[in-house]
């Protein structure tokens, strides 16, 4: 049986603490650590975390010989450097998202970590949601067919509250990690266009148009204004067109087997039955953890932070466009793709 891996939390509000308790209750992890400079904080802690050291420096992490992992769940002006002090004490990484505020930081933390050898991980519980893990497995089969576009769907009117940033900073991270984990391919160019009806200093609603290294286009509809609360995927295929709604309890996926067909120079139109599939797993925010733990015993594999790091630099150029109103704009290092998007991309005309 392996050591656990010893895990320390830096920011004990409500993320960080959500994520404290998942590793405080995995066997593969033994969670060590709880900083933050709230006095009030760490003082909540000691109740439900008897037994765990507190403290308000980072420092004490990083000094701990035996500590393997550090988990940042701070406001995002001090995550990343934050980071970037955890992977130089040589400590594994698992990081609130977004990873940085600008691109050259972001690709700075994955460069930091391949040269130290450890992992960098950033929280998007929802990629680990076995609805979408379905809805990515029927795309990469090309059970969809030859996928046209893709369309996503972001509102949270609570946004208003912590409107600092541009609706497509506060919202758009998450549609667009979804977009990437889906495709296994990363957007070249992208356009925006928002408008700020509220808030006085930043767009509450954005629409941005994503162009993939693949050729596949997506659609992403931002708004913090729409009461009703929204996070929903689509897919349409040649063949088929598939829904993903993240805030179904159900955890049920959509698929419409209605087909668009060229016969003889003539479009039809068969309609085909829509199928609900339900896909069920553990909690996915304990998956992530434990995918976490599993990739620091494990041989590097950069994938996720390289994601994590195109999640920043899309919404930088997205943020660019908005800036030119709505002027395509390419996305900073949009050429690091693996074998199977290099493959995609030689099929396609």
């Amino acid at each position: 049986m392996r050591t656990p891996v010893t895990v320390g939390v830096v920011g004990l509000g409500q993320t960080g603490l959500r994520i404290a308790r998942v590793f405080d209750d995995l066997p593969q992890a033994d969670l060590r650590w709880l900083c933050d400079t709230s006095t009030e904080a760490q003082l909540r802690v000691r109740r439900p975390f008897p037994g765990l050291r507190t403290t308000s420096s980072l420092d004490d992490l990083l000094g701990d010989e035996e500590l393997d992992a550090v988990v940042i769940a701070t406001p995002i002006g001090i995550r990343a450097e934050l980071a970037k002090r955890a992977l130089e004490a040589e400590k594994h990484v698992f990081t609130e998202r977004p990873l940085a505020l600008n691109g050259e930081d972001a690709d700075r933390l994955v460069q930091l970590a391949e040269k130290a050898d450890r992992r960098l991980l950033v929280e998007e519980a929802s990629l680990f949601d076995p609805a979408l893990r379905k809805l990515r497995e029927l795309v990469e089969l090309e059970r969809l067919g030859e996928i046209f576009y893709v369309t996503a769907t972001c509102s949270d009117v609570s946004d208003l509250m912590r409107a600092s940033k541009s609706v497509v900073w506060n919202l758009g991270g998450h549609a667009v990690a979804l977009l990437l984990f889906l495709l296994g391919d990363e957007p070249v160019e992208v356009s925006a266009r928002g408008d700020a009806f509220v808030s006085t200093h930043s767009p509450d609603v954005a629409f941005c148009h994503l162009r993939f290294a693949t050729g596949i286009v997506a659609h992403l509809q931002l708004s913090r204004l729409d009461r009703q609360r929204t996070s929903r995927v689509t897919v349409v295929g040649s063949t088929r067109m598939a829904v993903y709604d993240e805030l179904d309890p159900s955890g049920a996926l959509q698929i419409d087997q209605t087909r668009i067909v060229a016969e003889d120079g003539v479009i039809r139109v068969r309609v085909g039955d829509i199928v609900t599939t339900r896909a069920v797993g553990e909690e996915p925010m304990r998956l992530q953890c434990e995918h976490f733990v599993a990739a620091v015993r494990a041989p590097r594999d950069p994938a996720s932070a390289y994601r994590a790091a195109t999640v920043v630099n899309t919404l930088e150029a997205l943020t660019r466009s908005l800036d030119e109103v709505g002027a395509p704009t390419p996305v900073r290092g949009a050429l690091r793709r693996d074998a199977r998007v290099v493959h995609l991309a030689s099929r396609r005309p």
